[in-house]
């Protein structure tokens, strides 16, 4: 399943703002499922390696890109409020 859009069962989260210097993103690295960092702008921040293989992009592809576009169509009502 590569560069389709994000599957509906994906759960998106507020999480707290990190900082590259803590050494989360090792952990996050580390994990078979995509764990993404998402700005007030809705734009990604951080994205971990996993994205590659699930995904089928590269995170810093993803950096800087809005999430929404990778939502499926009809999941993007229930974003938020992101464009």
């Amino acid at each position: 399943m590569q560069n389709e859009a994000i599957p509906a069962s994906v759960h998106l989260r507020p999480v707290p703002a990190l900082k590259s210097s803590f050494p989360v993103h090792n952990i996050f690295d580390s994990l078979l499922e995509v764990v993404c960092a998402i700005n007030v702008d809705g734009l990604f921040e951080y994205v971990s390696r996993a994205a590659h293989d699930v995904w089928g992009y590269h995170p810093d592809e993803l950096i800087g890109l809005s999430y929404t576009g990778f939502l499926a169509k009809r999941d993007r009502k229930k974003n938020g409020g992101h464009h």
